[in-house]
């Protein structure tokens, strides 16, 4: 597999980026075509699709609380 497949399964993780940071003090110059060893390739989609998972839910949550907080301290003092 390739750091640009790599990318692909796992993409909340800039694994060139990672990858060049890691290799950067020995000068070994790193890009999406560098083949690597996965050992498990469908755990790194699985890890994707459950980081995936998370932002949209906290999202979701962050925008309801948002919309109660607002509501609970702007709109209330309107309506007694």
């Amino acid at each position: 597999m390739t750091l640009k497949e790599l990318n692909r399964r796992a993409r909340h993780i800039d694994w060139v980026k990672y990858f060049q940071s890691a290799f950067e003090q020995i000068k070994r110059e790193i890009n999406e075509n560098e083949p690597i060893v996965v050992y498990s390739p469908e755990y790194m989609t699985n890890l994707s699709k459950l980081i995936e998972f998370h932002f949209e839910n906290n999202e979701r949550k962050m925008y309801s609380n948002l919309v109660n907080h607002f509501e609970n301290n702007y709109f209330k003092g309107y309506y007694l």
